[in-house]
């Protein structure tokens, strides 16, 4: 796989709108990973990809997986700490349960 056709279709992604668009960069980029399975900045591009279609537990799974080749990574580690937290914040209702210990609002 060229550099060049890579940098091109992350460049590309970026830039993806709608759930069609998004829908076949996720295909394209899937095709080069599974050449390259650690390649970070097509799993970055993925993760930004899936943060776009709100499946952030995917995009979650993407940024662990560059953390766990480079630890040090700061970028990825805010990102699944920022997605965790809207996760969290989703699947609360406040509403539901009187329980104020788990209250969104109180964190």
């Amino acid at each position: 796989m060229a550099k060049y056709e890579i940098a091109k279709l992350i460049q590309d992604s970026e830039k993806a709108q709608g759930e069609e668009d998004i829908r076949i960069f996720l295909q394209k980029i899937n095709v080069f990973l599974n050449d390259s399975p650690g390649h970070v900045r097509l799993l970055f591009a993925r993760a930004e990809l899936y943060t776009k279609q709100q499946k952030l537990s995917f995009a979650i799974n993407d940024y662990k997986s560059i953390l766990s080749k480079d630890e040090s990574n700061k970028k990825a580690a805010i990102q699944i700490e920022q997605l965790q937290t809207i996760l969290k914040y989703q699947n609360i209702d406040i509403f539901e349960s009187p329980n104020t210990n788990f209250d969104p609002w109180l964190d």
